[in-house]
Formats: C-alpha cells, structure tokens, sequence
C-alpha cells in the first residue's frame, strides 16, 4: 500500500502496484493495536490457515509476547 495526496489536501491509500495487482498477493498480513499489544493477524494464505497472534518489537527485532516475557524472566 501507498498514501496517494488528492487535490483538495487529503489522502488516501492505494495499492502501490496499482488495482490490476490488488488482489495478487498470496499472503496477507493485518497489524493493528487492542488492548496495548500488537497484533497480527493472517488473514489470507493458501497454506496455513487463519491465525493472529500478539508480538512486541525490542531490541532484539520482532518478538512473541510470551517468548518475551519468559526471556525478562530467566
């Protein structure tokens, strides 16, 4: 995706390759915010079903909740 700016100051997103490509991508990833935790939530692959999961971002790069914590713990 990529904001596109419109005449009168707004902006929108677009597919960045354009609606031909919209709906090409196999995979696709959701990340929002709930709760003070990230999410990310697979929503469309043709291999591995339907799944979202909490994660965290640290110095270490992207992180499970849980594997963090246990790793604060030790």
């Amino acid at each position: 995706m990529t904001t596109m700016l419109t005449g009168d100051g707004s902006c929108q997103q677009i597919p960045a390759l354009g609606d031909s490509w919209a709906h090409v991508p196999t995979h696709r990833v959701i990340l929002y915010w709930r709760d003070e935790c990230r999410h990310a939530v697979l929503y469309k692959s043709p291999s591995v079903r339907q799944a979202d999961v909490c994660f965290q971002i640290t110095g270490d790069g992207v992180r499970d909740v849980a594997a963090a914590a246990d790793m604060l713990t030790k």
